[in-house]
């Protein structure tokens, strides 16, 4: 059960933003909410369209937690505590910037969230097909394509997208630090270390560095983008 602790502890966090920033939950509930209909969306997709080989999903080929009524190994990397990681963490990341340059919220609202969850959602499944890798590289690429894309047309937004990006890395190894000392095993029980790099610098595979910075970078400058787009 310790994924599902550790993703109720990141909500204890993301109760605490809502809280204290009143202004910024519309922002929260939004990016939130959007990542976990992409990558549900994404995921399902994959399954769909795409027979996938055990080494290239997230369960086993990445990691085998335990899950709620074991769903991470029935789906093949998909559960409750994945849908409340994603929640949680999206919603955090794109509030970053706010809470550490104690700046307002942009002032519009965006109703489109729902409509892009189906085409971005593809687009991550099509990078799983496409590149024929696990899972996680997937979402560490998809993470990195998202922010350069948007840098290119949103010059303006790459400080945002840099400062979050950094301070997400740092937020999330220190999360995951204090939770592997309280689970000092996981990483070596949990994680398929021989079907990824096996680079794992202060005991935490290097996959789970290239993904907060790739979703930090990418994911706090997305409300921002779309607003802006109408």
């Amino acid at each position: 059960m310790e994924y599902l602790i550790g993703s109720l502890v990141v909500g204890v966090l993301w109760v605490a933003c809502l809280i204290l920033r009143k202004d910024l939950r519309y922002q929260m509930l939004w990016a939130g909410g959007l990542y976990a209909a992409v990558m549900t969306v994404g995921f399902f997709a994959v399954k769909l369209f795409k027979n996938i080989p055990e080494y290239q999903a997230i369960n086993p080929g990445y990691w085998t937690p335990d899950t709620l009524f074991d769903l991470n190994y029935i789906t093949g990397g998909f559960s409750i505590e994945d849908v409340l990681f994603m929640l949680f963490f999206g919603g955090i990341v794109a509030v970053m910037y706010e809470l550490i340059m104690r700046v307002p919220p942009p002032s519009a609202s965006i109703r489109s969230g729902a409509k892009l969850s189906i085409p971005l959602g593809i687009v991550a499944a099509a990078l799983v097909s496409l590149t024929g890798v696990n899972l996680i590289y997937s979402l560490i690429i998809f993470g990195f394509v998202g922010a350069f894309v948007i840098w290119l047309q949103r010059p303006d937004l790459i400080r945002r997208s840099l400062v979050s990006g950094a301070s997400f890395l740092v937020l999330y190894i220190g999360l995951y630090s204090i939770f592997l000392f309280f689970f000092p095993t996981f990483v070596t029980v949990h994680y398929n270390l021989e079907n990824i790099s096996g680079v794992v610098p202060l005991g935490i595979p290097l996959e789970e560095y290239l993904y907060a910075l790739g979703f930090g970078s990418s994911w706090s400058v997305v409300y921002p983008y779309m607003r802006a787009l109408g």
